[in-house]
């Protein structure tokens, strides 16, 4: 995943990247994606999956370790 701009302020990190890869390219790019299955699952649409990975390796990419995103009511 080419990393287009990076902007650091204080604790923020914004990246901005256009997503290219497939499904199983973005797959690829975890440890561990049993952590992931659950909400990968919830999606039909093979798009809405692509941009729920993409979200998640862009995440990685930029704290440098995985992380798992956490929706609160």
């Amino acid at each position: 995943m080419p990393l287009y701009r990076t902007y650091k302020q204080g604790d923020l990190i914004v990246g901005i990247w256009k997503v290219d890869e497939t499904i199983e390219q973005l797959r690829s790019m975890f440890h561990q994606f049993s952590i992931y299955e659950e909400g990968f699952m919830r999606f039909s649409t093979e798009k809405r999956k692509q941009e729920w990975l993409a979200v998640r390796v862009l995440l990685k990419e930029l704290c440098g370790e995985e992380k798992k995103i956490a929706y609160l009511p």
